[in-house]
């Protein structure tokens, strides 16, 4: 586990970065306090927000079938910024 202080946290996620899938796992790590070992469920409808689900520059991670999107609000849109394909 990386833990991170909040600080270092939330300059991964300034206006205009592409978090890294590292950051991503940090943060999880740092912020979410599961402990080792433990999931986190998540239909393939739902999401894992960091943020709001309305607000521009909030991101999120959602399931799209066998893969992993990370996305951004922008103008009111979830854009795609990059996935994780499971082959």
């Amino acid at each position: 586990m990386a833990s991170r202080s909040k600080t270092e946290l939330k300059g991964y996620f300034n206006t205009g970065d592409i978090p890294t899938a590292q950051n991503f796992s940090d943060l999880i790590d740092s912020a979410l306090g599961i402990p080792s070992g433990s999931a986190i469920g998540v239909e393939s409808d739902q999401a894992i927000l960091f943020g709001t689900a309305t607000t521009n520059g909030s991101w999120r991670l959602i399931r799209s079938g066998d893969n992993l999107s990370i996305q951004r609000r922008e103008s009111d849109a979830w854009v795609e910024k990059t996935s994780i394909t499971a082959s």
